[in-house]
């Protein structure tokens, strides 16, 4: 008897506690959502504003779109990012500009993993909308433990997180 009293004392008292800690508090302010709302808006040429690494890039669209969009990864220090963007135009030499559309700041990415972006098939169908974390495997042509996935959706010009199954991507050093 004296336990199950106990027991009804740790669920009334002690684990909502325990979960009222974990809830974020009212007011405080996310790193991440501070970080990517300072760049979503942001229009720039073929470089980067001071302090912004563009360490790879793709296109997004379909040849042809009335609308091109690309994904940029962007580092700032430790900080690494994917870029949603919108062509604005094209100098007269060709040059891009862009418009920042939406900021995916990235989870840690864990040693034997990698981000890909571009490359990435769902349902055995092509998808340069999809970026994802997947597990490094060295001897396949593709990757398949995808860990998180994002789709640039260019319609409403939002990364938005979507579920891993039925997605691999194309491992790019397979046969190097």
């Amino acid at each position: 008897m004296k336990s199950l009293a106990l027991f009804l004392i740790a669920c009334v008292v002690v684990l909502p506690c325990a979960f009222a800690q974990q809830a974020p508090v009212r007011g405080q302010r996310n790193a991440s959502a501070g970080e990517s709302a300072k760049y979503i808006g942001l229009r720039h040429g073929p470089s980067l504003p001071a302090g912004l690494q563009e360490v790879g890039g793709s296109l997004v669209s379909d040849v042809g779109d009335v609308k091109e969009y690309g994904m940029s990864e962007v580092h700032k220090g430790k900080v690494k990012m994917l870029w949603f963007e919108r062509l604005t135009h094209r100098d007269d030499s060709g040059a891009a500009y862009w418009e920042v559309k939406d900021v995916l700041v990235l989870p840690k990415i864990l040693r034997k993993q990698i981000l890909v972006y571009s490359l990435c098939f769902l349902a055995q169908k092509p998808d340069g909308e999809i970026a994802a974390i997947a597990d490094e495997e060295f001897e396949a042509e593709f990757f398949t433990r995808i860990r998180r996935a994002w789709r640039a959706n260019r319609k409403t010009e939002k990364f938005e997180e979507i579920s891993v199954k039925g997605i691999k991507c194309r491992n790019e050093g397979y046969g190097v």
